[in-house]
């Protein structure tokens, strides 16, 4: 059985990993989080604050159910492996592949952020909000 690794655990690499867990092929996918994060919702959150928790989904596991999934930062590519370093564990973790899968996006101003929160940009929000 072939082996697939995605790094990257946005909506990228979950899709990915989703499609690819239908087929005869084993998946393992890469992230650093616990939660996959759904970016287009973000500007929506902007504007309505009280949507931004359905910008996230609580589980990347239940996301790719069937798939392998481990929590690390990818620090190094070669040929035929990703080294992850995970928490809880000193030496980088070496997850082999056949085919890999580099689905690691973008990064985007999410809601939560302490610029996002400062008051003044409240402020300008809650303006706009009631043009």
């Amino acid at each position: 059985m072939a082996r697939v690794v995605i790094v990257g655990g946005g909506i990228g690499g979950v899709t990915t990993a989703k499609a690819l867990k239908k087929t005869n092929l084993d998946v393992t996918l890469i992230t650093p989080t616990e939660y996959v994060e759904w970016s287009p919702g973000h500007v929506r959150s902007l504007t309505v604050p009280q949507e931004t928790e359905r910008s996230l989904a609580p589980s990347v596991v239940q996301c790719v159910q069937g798939a392998k999934v481990v929590q690390g930062k990818a620090v190094s590519v070669t040929s035929d492996t990703v080294m992850v370093a995970t928490s809880g564990q000193s030496d980088p973790v070496a997850v082999p592949y056949d085919l890999l899968v580099i689905g690691t996006g973008g990064r985007y101003a999410h809601p939560s952020t302490s610029f996002l929160k400062s008051p003044e940009v409240r402020r300008s929000l809650t303006a706009l909000r009631r043009l």
